[in-house]
């Protein structure tokens, strides 16, 4: 006996009824972007009221942008038929982003930061560049910040790299000492060793210029590190193996993954960052040496020198011991400068007329 084969009804219904359900979402991803979009226009019009004309100018021309290149860009996703092969795109991206470390994550973060400051700077001009670049390079300080806080941590896990750190805070606050007493001298012109409080605060003031000389040699070492790699870019696995049996293993091997460009942009990003602090500092120098000078003759005044009896002193003046009973005395010019005398006796100095009580 045949047996007739019936129509599936449940599953053309299925068939049928899916149709306009995927037309249904995508006409409602549709709407809602355009309401989205009208959203924007209206805050920007509402707020370009409250905003001066060049700013107006800026915002306007950052917005219409935008939309003119997303908007189609959204379109075109929402009606594309092949929808499944971008959203496997995007999880793959998704899927190769989540298995970087937190510092390369943040090396792509940069590049994607760069590259959407450099078309909003390009679209609004230059009354919101100083502020997309103050946004940039605080980005990049922080960047700059968890990677050396990353490396001191590996460094100092080790004997060998505490003793590296130490010698290096050894080595530089040394150097910061060493500057603080010639500025002292230079201001005084006598030794500094009597002027601790003050030297420690413009050994603090000299940071700045220990960042400069390190800069200096970052970026230096930016420039020699790409021809030092061409010998182990050329033999490949074959250097790699050599070094492993060099250190016979008691060097462990790093996990991360994609080594090479995040080497490539290690060393971009920081001789960039590098040089430009270096530029800058070389810039700046001479104004913030004027700055520390200045701040020298006020911090000996204020901090390291007091109102003694153990010399006849005019009023409004200070004192400072040198020992072998010689002391250094300073006042306010009329002007407000503050001048330090050659450094006396109190014996050699003329008697005062008695202060009134």
């Amino acid at each position: 006996m045949a047996i007739k084969n019936k129509p599936n009804n449940g599953s053309s219904t299925d068939q049928c009824a899916s149709t306009p359900t995927s037309k249904e979402a995508r006409k409602r991803e549709l709407v809602s972007t355009f309401l989205g979009a009208l959203v924007a226009i209206l805050f920007v019009v509402i707020l370009s009221f409250m905003m001066p004309t060049n700013v107006r100018g800026s915002m306007i021309a950052i917005i219409g942008l935008f939309l003119v290149t997303a908007l189609p860009l959204r379109i075109i996703y929402i009606y594309y038929p092949n929808r499944a092969v971008l959203v496997r795109c995007k999880e793959r991206i998704s899927e190769i982003y989540s298995s970087l470390a937190i510092h390369q994550k943040l090396y792509v973060n940069s590049c994607i930061v760069t590259s959407s400051g450099l078309l909003l700077i390009f679209a609004g001009g230059k009354p919101l560049a100083a502020v997309y670049l103050a946004l940039m390079l605080t980005f990049y300080a922080y960047v700059v910040v968890y990677d050396v806080l990353r490396w001191y941590k590996a460094i100092y896990n080790n004997l060998i790299g505490k003793a590296v750190i130490g010698l290096a805070f050894t080595a530089a606050s040394n150097f910061a000492y060493s500057v603080a007493g010639q500025q002292i001298a230079d201001t005084i012109h006598v030794a500094p060793t009597n002027f601790s409080r003050t030297a420690l605060f413009i050994a603090i003031a000299t940071i700045p210029f220990i960042m400069i000389v390190i800069a200096g040699i970052v970026a230096t070492v930016t420039m020699v590190m790409p021809l030092l790699s061409v010998l182990p870019l050329m033999l490949g696995g074959t250097m790699r193996r050599a070094i492993e049996w060099l250190v016979a293993g008691t060097i462990q091997k790093s996990t991360v993954r994609h080594m090479f460009i995040t080497c490539v942009f290690q060393m971009v990003f920081y001789g960039v960052m590098a040089g430009l602090a270096y530029k800058s500092g070389r810039e700046n120098v001479s104004w913030y040496d004027k700055k520390i000078s200045h701040a020298t003759s006020w911090l000996i005044y204020n901090f390291d020198m007091y109102n003694g009896q153990e010399c006849n002193l005019k009023e409004g003046s200070k004192l400072a011991p040198l020992g072998d009973a010689k002391f250094l005395i300073a006042h306010k010019s009329t002007e407000g400068a503050i001048v330090f005398d050659s450094p006396v006796k109190c014996d050699d100095l003329p008697a005062q007329p008695a202060i009134k009580e």
